[in-house]
This record gives C-alpha cells, sequence and structure tokens, in this order.
C-alpha cells in the first residue's frame, strides 16, 4: 500500500515538474516589442506584397498558402480564416503582430455622428465608442489570437473606416488620412470606399498606377487598380487613402522571459505623424473660406431658388507639375516616379497645344516683321535658296520661316499621332492609360475650347486688317503656310482666299511660286543637305519627287470631334455573351 502511495506521488511529482512549454497555449500573444519597428513595417509590406502577387482566390486560401502567406508554416494546426474587405487588412495587420510580439489595438464599436444614421452609410461619419487592446494583464494571460481573430470578424467593418480626420484629433482612429505620395502610400496602405468596402495597396508601379487586392463578404479575393471607381468625397467621411497609426505599448515590465506584461496602448497623434494630410479632401491649393455675408430680406427667397453651391472638396485644386488635374489624374502622376512617362491624353493635348501656341506666336512677330518691312511687295527672286532652312541671302535668312514652319508641323504632326494612339488605347480599356474620366471626348473638347481661348493668334493682312486665328483652325491649315518672306501675309498664314482678290495674290508669279511649293511646305523634318535651290520651272519638273506626296494627319480638332463612346469592357463583353 505505501508502495503504491509512493508510486502515485512520484508520478504526481514528475508531472508537476513536467516542462510548462507542454501545456502552453500555442495561440498565446505574447508581446515582446513595445512597438513596431521601421524593420517591422518593411515585413508587414512584404506580407501584403506577397498576398497582392500571389493568385489566391479566397481569404481562408490567402491565409494558409506558403506563397502568399510566408508565415504559415509556423501557424498551430486548426487556425483558418474567413471574412470581408474591412476584416481582411485588420486581419494581415493583427496576424503579423501575433507573429513577431507586437502589440495590437482595433476599434470595436462605433457610432454615428448623426443620431439614428445608418455607421455604414453615415452622413456625417462615425466615431469610436471602445476599443479593444492585446495586451497581457497579467503574467501568464496572454491573449489568445484566435479570439482576437473573432473579434475582428465580429466587430470590425467597414463603418469602423468612416471617420473624420480630425475629429477627437485622430486619437481614437484605427488609421488615417495621409498624403499622396510614393513614400506615403505603399503595400498596406487602405484605401477606403464609402458605399461600404475596403481595398487593400499591394504595389505601386513605376508609373504610378495602384494596385490593390481586396476581399468580399463571400470570403473571395480579388485585385485591381485604384481609379475613379473608388469614389473621393469629403473629409467627413473618412474616403481615401489611410494607413496604420503607430501604436505604443506604456508602462509594461519586462519578465526574465522577454515579454511584456501590464501596460496600456497609446495611438500617436496626428501631428506627430510625418504623413499625415488632409490633402485628398482640400487639394493642394485650399482656398480660404469666405467670410458670411449678411443678405437683405428682399433677396432671401431668391438665394432659396438658387442651386446649392458646391462644397470645397468638391471645387479642390490637383495641381502637378503646374497643370491643373481631377484627383485621380493627380494621384497617378504625383506617384509615377521621376522621368516616368504617364500616357495622359489629358495632360498631353494640354501641353501640346501651349508648347504649339508658343512656337505660333513666335512666327506671328516674325511674320510682322516681315509684313512691316514690305519684303512681300519686293519682286520674287528666280530661284530659291540652296537651302529654304539656312537662307543664302539677307532677306532669306531674316524673314523666312521654314526652320520654324518645320517645327510647327511636326509639333502638331507628333501630337495628333500621340493622341490617336492614346484614343485607342482608351477604346481598349488600357489600365496603363492614365485617364478616368467619363466622357473623353468631353474631356478633350473642353481643353480644346480652353486652350483655343487662352492662346492670342492674331495677324495683319496685307492691307493691314486684323485677322484671328485659333490652334484648331491652324491644324487645317499648317500645310498651306507658306514659309516664303516674298508671299504676303494671307498667304504665309495659309489662307484660303486666293478668291478675294488680295493685291499680293494679284501677281501671278507669287501665286505660281506658291502653288509650286507645295510639297516643301509638307516637310516635316529639318533637312540640311537637301536642295532646294530650284527655279519656278524645276520645283514643276523635279520638286514633287523630292518631298511627301501627302500631308501626314495633324488636325487635332478634327481628331478630338471623331472621338466615340468604347464599347464595354472585355470582361463584361465576355460576361453578356455567357
Amino acid at each position: 500500500m505505501l508502495r503504491y502511495f509512493w508510486v502515485v506521488c512520484v508520478s504526481l511529482g514528475l508531472m508537476g515538474a513536467a516542462p510548462t512549454a507542454a501545456w502552453a497555449n500555442p495561440f498565446a500573444w505574447k508581446i515582446t516589442k513595445e512597438s513596431w519597428s521601421q524593420q517591422d513595417e518593411l515585413e508587414f509590406q512584404q506580407l501584403v506584397i506577397s498576398m497582392g502577387n500571389s493568385d489566391c482566390a479566397t481569404v481562408t486560401e490567402c491565409m494558409s498558402d506558403p506563397q502568399a502567406n510566408p508565415y504559415r508554416r509556423s501557424d498551430p494546426p486548426g487556425l483558418t480564416f474567413t471574412g470581408d474587405c474591412a476584416d481582411f487588412p485588420y486581419y494581415l495587420r493583427a496576424y503579423f503582430a501575433w507573429k513577431k510580439g507586437l502589440p495590437f489595438a482595433f476599434a470595436d464599436t462605433m457610432a454615428p455622428v448623426a443620431v439614428g444614421d445608418d455607421p455604414r452609410f453615415s452622413t456625417k461619419g462615425n466615431v469610436v465608442v471602445s476599443r479593444t487592446q492585446v495586451t497581457t494583464p497579467y503574467l501568464g494571460a496572454e491573449k489568445d489570437f484566435r479570439w482576437v481573430r473573432t473579434r475582428i470578424r465580429d466587430y470590425v467593418y467597414s463603418a469602423t473606416f468612416r471617420t473624420h480626420p480630425e475629429l477627437n484629433d485622430g486619437r481614437d482612429t484605427d488609421t488615417y488620412p495621409i498624403k499622396i505620395s510614393r513614400g506615403a502610400i505603399r503595400p498596406g496602405t487602405m484605401i477606403y470606399d464609402i458605399n461600404a468596402h475596403v481595398v487593400i495597396v499591394y504595389e505601386v508601379k513605376p508609373d504610378g498606377r495602384i494596385l490593390w487586392v481586396d476581399a468580399s463578404p463571400d470570403n473571395s479575393v480579388a485585385r485591381g487598380t485604384y481609379g475613379r471607381g473608388i469614389p473621393r468625397t469629403a473629409a467627413d467621411l473618412g474616403s481615401g487613402f489611410r494607413n496604420w497609426r503607430p501604436i505604443q505599448l506604456v508602462g509594461a515590465s519586462r519578465q526574465a522571459d522577454g515579454s511584456l506584461v501590464g501596460g496600456w496602448i497609446e495611438l500617436a497623434q496626428n501631428e506627430t505623424l510625418a504623413d499625415y494630410s488632409v490633402e485628398q479632401y482640400v487639394g493642394t491649393h485650399p482656398q480660404a473660406e469666405e467670410e458670411p455675408k449678411r443678405e437683405r430680406k428682399r433677396w432671401r427667397r431668391k438665394k432659396e431658388q438658387e442651386q446649392p453651391k458646391p462644397e470645397p472638396w468638391q471645387t479642390a485644386r490637383f495641381v502637378h507639375d503646374g497643370l491643373d488635374h481631377n484627383f485621380y489624374e493627380y494621384v497617378r502622376h504625383t506617384m509615377a516616379l521621376d522621368g516616368q512617362a504617364v500616357p495622359d491624353p489629358l495632360v498631353t493635348l494640354r501641353t501640346g497645344l501651349r508648347n504649339i501656341c508658343t512656337q505660333l506666336q513666335s512666327r506671328m512677330t516674325l511674320v510682322e516683321a516681315t509684313r512691316r518691312a514690305r519684303i512681300h511687295r519686293l519682286e520674287h527672286p528666280q530661284r530659291l535658296p540652296k537651302s529654304i532652312f539656312n537662307g543664302d541671302d539677307e532677306v532669306w535668312a531674316t524673314h523666312a520661316t521654314a526652320r520654324l514652319d518645320a517645327e510647327i508641323k511636326r509639333a502638331y504632326v507628333t501630337l495628333h499621332r500621340d493622341m490617336s494612339a492614346m484614343v485607342d488605347q482608351y477604346y481598349g480599356w488600357d489600365e496603363t492609360l492614365a485617364y478616368s474620366g467619363i466622357s473623353l471626348k468631353r474631356d478633350l473638347a473642353q481643353i480644346m475650347l480652353d486652350e483655343n481661348a487662352a492662346c492670342a493668334l492674331h495677324y495683319r493682312t496685307s492691307s493691314g486688317r486684323k485677322r484671328v486665328v485659333t490652334l484648331s483652325q491652324m491644324g487645317r491649315r499648317l500645310f498651306d503656310m507658306s514659309f516664303d518672306p516674298y508671299h504676303c501675309p494671307e498667304m504665309r498664314w495659309g489662307e484660303a482666299t486666293f478668291d478675294e482678290g488680295h493685291a499680293c495674290i494679284k501677281d501671278q508669279a507669287k501665286a505660281d511660286w506658291y502653288r509650286a511649293q507645295r510639297f516643301m511646305r509638307r516637310m516635316i523634318d529639318v533637312t540640311d543637305d537637301r536642295n532646294t535651290g530650284y527655279g519656278l520651272t524645276m520645283i514643276g519638273l523635279s520638286g514633287p519627287r523630292k518631298g511627301l506626296k501627302q500631308s501626314p494627319p495633324a488636325d487635332i480638332g478634327a481628331l478630338v470631334a471623331s472621338v466615340t463612346l468604347r464599347p464595354m469592357p472585355p470582361q463584361f463583353e465576355r460576361t453578356a455573351q455567357r
């Protein structure tokens, strides 16, 4: 009996002496760091990049696939995930923090600012009511990661992101709005869509495209490119780009095993965050608020009948490299690497027309100087210079515009070619094209109107009358402009007015010279080695074989007018066929 008692005691003693690790919870969240280091953030970004670049199709698959989740192999058996768009970024953040022994906290209860609103679609945004803090209150009381995962699934939803950036100084929100820059928008950045959706950035392309990955309520995972499909709104609703707010475990004591026990989590305030910004709501050039004016009583009825004024966020300006953009094109250009060409039809047209305007204004000065010098009244020489681009006499060298005209024509032709290619990209739904508008034709036409109005092109005729011409008109008469200083201003500017009886056109010899030089006017490249020293007879015999037989396309206005609605995207087309 005593022997049996001794054996039992020894057995129980051995059981008591067994290592506690054998009975430890494999899901315990042991915190060893007080805050996230820069290296931790970089490693978290790599996790997000792996998720985005993988071909996993569900949240469950992404978290269990070692190619998508490099930490999967160290997971205890039985760990699974299911979730939607709001859960997914929190899953990734919490999962990484658990693996790395980092502190974590999240808002678990939201309330709408406007009483009675649905927090998911609240009209004035939400506030944080309570939070869950992942800490170890006392030795051996670590949080269980499965419990945290389940709490995220049950308490985090899109309303968690619907917060004003400056509400309560931002101290209670898990995320904060950021500046539009490559340093701020990075893998792990979230984009909140006020239509109850959230996506996660996993890559920013050199050309400024932002790629995202998301989850849906059916647990599926998809990938896409940022664009107008995610609406921009007022700051109250918290839409747009947001980063995780840094947190700090304060007041904890470190144990012999390196774990941190006790303490509480504090969130960084907005003013301490280098990339915090409300730029995406107020623009790059915030407008000063107008002081309210006292309205007279007799105007009240009229004021009530007027349409409401747009809100400040709707009129915010976004300027990049001196050009105004809509928000989505601004993001694309700002996010592109320096020197990286971004195919943007709106910017290409606007900058191209402005450059052409500058060239035409220089030409206008030269042609006007020639008119004042009455060169067009002189008799035309018997032969052209050996090179029309480098005159061999003072009159031609000073007053001819062959070289400048070639540059202007080349600018028009190049712009037409580039715009044609971008229109083709637009029709093909090419995502590398930096356009996210609704109607390309309307937007291009508006730029044409604006630039035509802004470019002051006027010249004097032979009789001294003032003529005004637009950039669009010059595109149509481009290859009718005479570079010959002995031609009258009407010929120099390509007017189709030979039947109007201008004094210079009555000179048959000059009219013949003008017609004979047609092939030279089609030259868009400056070639000093090409012999142009013809007499009028030789031009008629040999000239046409030395130039272009047809003028290259250059009518920008006609191109814009020809743009039509593009067909439905290929993926929608395939769905419709099924």
